[in-house]
């Protein structure tokens, strides 16, 4: 089982992020892979289907960046079992835990934990999402460009916002690791903050295909918070 048990609010500093890098070496796991997928999540029972899409991927050179924005010592027997199993039967999956629990939608989770992905592109998926079908990361492994957008199924709706932004809307997106990390901003539209700034940055591709990830928002997760 690989378990990050970090107080990420020091994430951050090269300390951690050295100890990081160092586990995963000792467990094997790729250091340079071409995705990060990261997932932020209060371990509702939708992360199972996240995982399970994940893992059916043909393309296997990502890691899976699970952040639990719960604080270790709150998380229940039960939930831990969970979380060593998706570790357990997953494909270059490892756990981080928060210290504190955060009420912004889970933008400090992707901020801190963004800092210390590997990948080449990193790419946000939450827990109430998952991909639309197992080819995912092969058709994103097509991507040029420093960052892209792709069509999600929202509301059952084929959606592609092109150009995205904080007024249009932003879709899904991911971006190389080197262009920054997540804004750690307590509003919902953090993403269209983010895209503005990819934007001024970079030029970015639209990929013009099926639905890619299948997106339920799911109020539960703004209830709890």
């Amino acid at each position: 089982m690989l378990i990050r048990h970090l107080g990420l609010k020091h994430a951050g500093n090269q300390r951690e992020s050295t100890l990081v890098l160092e586990l995963q070496v000792q467990e094997g796991v790729l250091l340079m892979p071409k995705f990060s997928i990261i997932t932020p999540t209060i371990i509702r029972p939708s992360l199972d289907r996240l995982c399970a899409s994940i893992d059916k991927q043909s393309f296997k050179d990502y890691e899976h960046i699970i952040i639990v924005d719960i604080p270790f010592k709150e998380v229940t027997n039960e939930q831990k079992f969970r979380l060593e199993e998706l570790v357990k039967h997953g494909h270059n999956r490892s756990i981080s835990f928060c210290a504190t629990r955060h009420q912004n939608y889970g933008h400090t989770c992707r901020h801190n934990i963004s800092k210390m992905a590997l990948g080449e592109y990193i790419l946000y998926v939450d827990d109430d999402d998952h991909f639309a079908d197992n080819e995912v990361l092969l058709t994103l492994n097509n991507v040029k460009l420093d960052w892209a957008i792709f069509p999600i199924l929202r509301y059952k709706s084929y959606y592609l916002e092109n150009p995205p932004g904080c007024k249009t809307g932003t879709g899904m997106f991911l971006h190389k690791r080197q262009l920054g990390t997540w804004p750690d901003r307590n509003d919902y539209e953090a993403d269209g903050h983010f895209v503005e700034e990819l934007k001024q940055k970079a030029p970015y591709e639209v990929f013009h295909c099926r639905p890619l990830i299948v997106m339920e928002i799911n109020h539960e997760h703004i209830n709890a918070i």
